[in-house]
């Protein structure tokens, strides 16, 4: 895929696309509604498309280096299948 595409604008989101997205990569089950809640609540939020299919892919920190993100030390997440997260490298358990 050679197109991109990027918004910050969390009301073009079909959330619905973005709840089977995270079921399929497999980020959990995460309602359209939840993710419509936290996406609507945070300070920052970017969305890429690739074409026109949301992407997003966890081990892409490298892509997210090169546009100058940086790494959160202070993130926490809860999950609903936590061991889950932990097996797929999503999350880190508590040391």
């Amino acid at each position: 895929m050679d197109e991109y595409s990027w918004t910050e604008d969390a009301s073009a989101v079909d959330f619905a696309e973005l709840s089977e997205l995270y079921r399929i990569a497999p980020l959990g089950i995460k309602p359209p509604d939840a993710l419509k809640t936290v996406f609507g609540h945070s300070m920052f939020v970017c969305f890429a498309y690739a074409g026109d299919v949301l992407y997003a892919n966890p081990g892409t920190e490298g892509f997210y280096r090169g546009l100058g993100f940086l790494h959160m030390n202070t993130a926490m997440a809860i999950w609903r299948d936590p061991a889950r997260a932990i097996e797929s490298g999503l999350l880190s358990p508590e040391s």
